[in-house]
């Protein structure tokens, strides 16, 4: 049962190693099989899988084809969570960015132009696994259905040291102990920095959002623009006629 069941994993995991315009045929066709083969609980569960988005895609090949560059976001994401001070933090998103920017020109070699919209939602998804534990699992195994997005602090959530470990003690006497004044000082800094963070993420997603929506609305222009010269020439060659 074990090896059935490995078997079949090792079969769920190349369906999203395709590329993504074979996944939902090859998705059938392993489903009919497993069918014929009387395993029908496996044949629905095959079945219910869904094509990934392009988004989606895009992080599973890089899963395989940049193990590396996640390997160093995951750490990056590590040291965001251990982050003991605001420099220390400072670091460690310094770190994620430069992670998220290499595997973001990986994933342009990968796919081609993408639009920025795409881009965006593949960043959120890197962002999401470097943060959150359940993500980067899901992100890791190359099996994702749809991109992911980190929502609130909870459960391995950061974007900053909000929930970091407080510094690593060691024997001292009184007068080396920070006093409550002091940590209550380093925890505003810190909830400033988080703070600040978080409104430059939304002010950059904000920014290519509406970078897209421009790109989108010209091409839409010199479509109808083009649309219409050829309707103008068109009505010109039959009135000359």
């Amino acid at each position: 049962m074990a090896r059935a069941e490995a078997d079949l994993d090792s079969a769920r995991a190349e369906l999203y190693r395709l590329p993504r315009e074979e996944f939902t045929a090859a998705r059938n066709e392993l489903a009919k099989r497993l069918r014929g083969d009387g395993e029908k609980a496996d044949a629905d569960a095959v079945k219910a899988l869904r094509k990934p988005t392009a988004a989606a895609w895009v992080v599973n090949q890089l899963s395989r084809r940049a193990r590396a560059d996640l390997g160093r976001l995951f750490e990056a994401g590590d040291r965001m969570r251990d982050a003991r001070d605001a420099d220390e933090l400072r670091e460690a998103s310094a770190a994620e960015r430069d992670a998220i920017a290499k595997l973001l020109r990986r994933a342009g070699e990968i796919a081609g132009d993408l639009p920025a919209a795409a881009g965006e939602r593949i960043r959120e998804t890197l962002h999401a696994a470097a943060a959150d534990l359940e993500v980067r699992d899901r992100v890791a195994r190359g099996q994702l259905e749809a991109e992911e997005r980190l929502v609130g602090f909870g459960a391995g959530a950061l974007s900053g040291a909000a929930g970091a470990k407080p510094p690593r003690s060691r024997r001292r006497g009184k007068a080396d102990e920070p006093t409550a004044a002091h940590r209550q000082e380093e925890r505003a800094r810190q909830r400033e920095h988080q703070a600040a963070q978080r409104q430059r993420e939304q002010a950059e997603r904000r920014h290519e959002r509406a970078v897209a929506a421009a790109q989108d609305a010209q091409a839409e222009l010199e479509r109808a623009q083009a649309e219409l010269e050829a309707a103008r020439a068109h009505e010109r060659g039959l009135a000359g006629g």
